[in-house]
């Protein structure tokens, strides 16, 4: 028998065979009407630096993005995969719920489609109960990776961008990515920002939030 090295062991083919797993747990996790309603691709190290770019340039918009850019990029250098997870804006349940802001299903249909106001973000208005679908999707996904030993995060941002590029077809879309690294890279992001930094973006994007419901629990 003979003895193989680590690098042989976890390499870039068994990376893409967890993305087919994950893909697999993705289709068939539960969806609303128990319909196929979620788009799936895979992205490699040269798309994750793409988005990691495309990142760096909405960061003037969006002050969060100034560490995510950098963490993204971190992912593509150790060479991360990622599973896009998408669906379209356009209702097919007929529910008629109202939770996307229009009374019916058919006035959401024929609503204009638009792409958020940054760089990063969906066409909208879209579907609730779809957007769900997206959500059950890559929790499924994200199990399946974990119990295959990859670290693993799902990303609204990378999902956004991925979406802006062109890089799936849908209105609305989230990622799922994957390492094999000795540091989990999808939490060290808190490296590029001081707290003080982190806490003056996020007054800036979300000026109204008030933290005193957390911060009153920790006392």
């Amino acid at each position: 028998m003979a003895i193989r090295d680590e690098k042989d062991l976890i390499n870039e083919r068994l990376m893409d065979v967890g993305l087919s797993l994950m893909a697999m747990a993705a289709r068939t996790a539960p969806t609303f009407g128990n319909r196929k309603s979620v788009i799936i691709r895979a992205i490699d190290a040269e798309e994750l630096e793409k988005i990691a770019a495309g990142l760096e340039e909405a960061k003037d918009q969006l002050p969060l993005l100034r560490r995510e850019y950098q963490n993204v990029r971190d992912h593509a250098q150790a060479g991360g995969k990622a599973l896009l997870v998408g669906v379209n804006r356009k209702s097919d349940l007929n529910y008629n719920c109202g939770s996307c802001g229009f009374r019916t299903c058919g006035e959401l249909n024929q609503s204009q489609s638009e792409l958020g106001s940054s760089f990063v973000g969906s066409k909208g208005p879209f579907c609730t109960w779809k957007s769900m679908d997206v959500g059950i999707a890559c929790m499924a996904a994200s199990a399946m990776a974990h119990r295959l030993g990859f670290q693993t995060r799902e990303y609204g941002t990378v999902g956004g961008v991925a979406l802006a590029m062109g890089m799936i077809q849908a209105d609305y879309c989230t990622a799922v990515t994957i390492t094999v690294t000795d540091k989990n890279l999808h939490f060290t992001r808190t490296q590029y920002w001081t707290q003080e930094e982190y806490k003056k973006g996020f007054d800036a994007m979300f000026p109204s939030f008030n933290f005193g419901f957390i911060t009153e629990g920790l006392k």
